[in-house]
Formats: structure tokens, sequence, C-alpha cells
């Protein structure tokens, strides 16, 4: 048997060494098939993670007062000049802008009587229940000749001015004695800017034979959820 050459020797090696690279790459081919499309595929579980994106709206409950914050019925004095009046003595009003009954209540340097009404405006974001509160007629005119001719009330305005305002239940009807916590309205709502308020009138009545001095009121507003 003849030897096998170097030359037939290298050429099957060669052989050999095609073959098995053949084989790996053919074998890494339908590797990378079944992982997916990459020659060599990552391995390793992917991940993933969250976040959050978060707001807080918040009810605002307010109201507040438009326009004037003081009604001022003037200094002046009764009309001595007229039985009536001394027997009835002062009633002012701020309705229609202002009334003066007979004009029994004459105003210093003949400035005409002008009334302005509170103007309550809901400027929050929900609807309130709104309460008024002030003193008695007796402890408001506290010097008075006669408490039973004294009287301080207020009034809802719509019965003046309708249209105006929009409270939507709970108003009272005619004047109301000023005390604590009186019911003005128990919904007055917030949406419509035009119809997110309401006016009062306020009503002072004293005998002509009143001690002369400066009375004063605080009047306080307050709002409350409106329920139902």
């Amino acid at each position: 048997m003849e030897d096998i050459s170097n030359r037939t020797l290298a050429t099957l090696l060669i052989a050999a060494i095609v073959i098995t690279l053949g084989g790996t790459i053919m074998s890494l081919n339908r590797l990378s098939q079944v992982g997916g499309p990459s020659f060599f595929p990552v391995t390793g579980r992917g991940t993933t993670d969250t976040g959050k994106v978060n707001v807080t709206i918040q009810s605002s409950q307010s109201i507040r007062l438009m326009g004037t914050t003081i009604i001022d019925f003037g200094a002046g004095n009764v009309n001595a000049s007229d039985s009536t009046c001394n027997t009835n003595g002062v009633n002012v009003t701020t309705v229609d802008s202002g009334t003066n009954e007979l004009d029994c209540w004459l105003v210093s340097d003949a400035v005409q009587l002008v009334g302005t009404d509170f103007d309550v405006e809901n400027d929050g974001n929900v609807d309130v229940a709104v309460n008024i509160s002030g003193k008695s007629n007796q402890s408001f005119i506290t010097t008075s000749g006669d408490f039973s001719a004294t009287d301080y009330k207020w009034q809802f305005g719509s019965e003046n001015t309708p249209g105006d305002v929009d409270c939507e239940a709970g108003e009272p009807t005619g004047w109301v004695h000023f005390g604590e916590n009186e019911t003005l309205c128990t919904r007055l709502p917030w949406e419509d800017e035009e119809n997110d308020n309401l006016t009062v009138n306020v009503m002072l009545r004293f005998p002509a034979n009143t001690t002369a001095g400066l009375f004063s009121d605080t009047v306080t507003f307050s709002a409350n959820p409106a329920y139902g």
C-alpha cells in the first residue's frame, strides 16, 4: 500500500475544516431563526417600568362682597318741622338706590341720600349656603328714646331687582330682623358668572328722640356647604 502524500493529507484536512465550519454556521443560523432575526441573538429577560401623573383638584368654598362694603346713611337729623316725622321717626332703606320716608332724615350739607345694597358673590367653585349676621335692632340703636319705634332689618334684594340674582333655594320673603346666622340663601351657585351673586337691602328706622351719636354694626356673611 502506497503512503498518502502530504498534499493529499493537506487537502483532506482543509476539507474537514470546511465541513466543520459549514456545519457550525448552519447550526447557528437555525438557532438564530428560533431566537430571533439577529445572527447572534441577545439573551436575557426584557424589563418594564411605570410612571405616574398626579393632580389634586381642591374645592374652594368662598364668598365676597362686590362693590361697597359699607352702607352709610350719613350724618343728619330728624326733620323736626314736620310733625309726622316727629311722630313716626326716620325710616331709611337702600331699596331703589335709597328711600327716605317722608324726607324725615335730613342729611348734613344737603347731601342726597343714596343707598347701596350689599352684593354677595360666590367666587368659589362649589355651590354654597349663605347666612347673614348682625346686631338686633335694640343692640344697634342703644340710646333710643323709644325702642318700640326702632327697626333694623334686611331683605333679599331679588324682591326689588328681579333677574339680578340667582339664589336657587331658601331665600326669605319680606323684611327680616338682623340676628345671628339668619338664612340668606340655601343654594347660591358658582358656575355662571352672571348669576352667582345676590343683593341685600338694609332698612333702618328710629324715633325722633333718639340720642345723638354714631351707631355702627358689622354685618357678617358666611358660607357653608350647600346640601341636597
